[in-house]
């Protein structure tokens, strides 16, 4: 079976290529560049004009986007526009399409939040992921597409992720800036978990919105407290005054049409990021 995984040069495509490699599947790779990963890739842009050379897909896991934001126009074009190009090339293929969003589309709330609920994006990134995923509805009536909403996807190789991000400053002695009361309260999914439901969810028929969290939830003053013991280090809290709801995600449905069960706890997680 042969998949296109854009974003492989990132944060999670790299991981998601390497273990669907480990599967058996045949994995090509597409971003802007490449190293040498171990498969075949694939240098594009998804702001060129025309497609990729590249045909017989069976699924498509698109990861690739702007997650800076800083150009809206950029943007727009590359969340946007270029999904807009992968769900067209899909389409040409008949292939099955994975789309990578993430938990923070719903904004904050004071419960876990359930697929059905209202979107309310409160940044740029957030904003064009959701126009990204209205134009997925629409392509859904010609091949299976599935939405992947990830909350705080954590694991070694990306400190500006929030729990990578929160392990460096404590162990560097860093400040480290929380809201009133600590919040919000979150359900970090790892890394592992992550690929896992990814992977899983190829097989899904139909249209699909899923959150994909970790197995607890906590405050990030609660997150921070584990960091410090694990690491044996002390952070250096400092208090904004801001106050703020939670994001959590409600993973029931995950659990219940695709087996999704996360494994990985919050202490091994951390154990694991903290030894890399």
């Amino acid at each position: 079976m042969k998949v296109l995984v854009t974003g492989d040069s990132g944060y999670i495509g790299r991981q998601l290529a390497s273990s669907l490699k480990k599967k058996g599947f045949e994995v090509v790779g597409l971003d802007m560049r490449h190293d040498k990963p171990g498969y075949e890739t694939i240098d594009f842009n998804l702001t060129e004009p025309g497609f990729p050379k590249v045909s017989n897909i069976n699924a498509i896991f698109h990861l690739a986007a702007d997650t800076e934001c800083s150009d809206a126009e950029r943007a727009f074009r590359i969340n946007v526009k270029g999904t807009e190009k992968m769900l067209d090339l899909a389409k040409k293929n008949n292939a099955v399409f994975i789309y990578a969003s993430t938990g923070g589309v719903y904004g904050f709330g004071s419960r876990p939040f359930k697929e059905t609920d209202k979107t309310k994006p409160d940044n740029a990134y957030t904003k064009t992921k959701v126009q990204a995923e209205e134009m997925c509805k629409k392509y859904s009536s010609h091949f299976p597409v599935t939405i992947l909403r990830y909350f705080f996807p954590y694991g070694a190789g990306d400190d500006r992720r929030l729990v990578n991000r929160l392990v460096k400053k404590i162990m560097t002695g860093e400040t480290v800036e929380l809201n009133t009361e600590g919040k919000p309260v979150i359900n970090p999914v790892a890394m592992q978990d992550a690929i896992d439901a990814t992977i899983k969810s190829m097989s899904l028929q139909g249209f699909n919105i899923l959150n994909i969290g970790g197995k607890e939830n906590t405050s990030i003053l609660g997150l921070v407290s584990l960091i410090e013991k694990e690491t044996k280090h002390k952070a250096k809290i400092i208090y904004n005054g801001k106050k703020t709801g939670d994001l959590v995600g409600d993973i029931t449905k995950a659990k219940k049409i695709l087996g999704y069960e996360p494994k990985i706890s919050l202490k091994n997680g951390i154990k694991e990021l903290i030894t890399q």
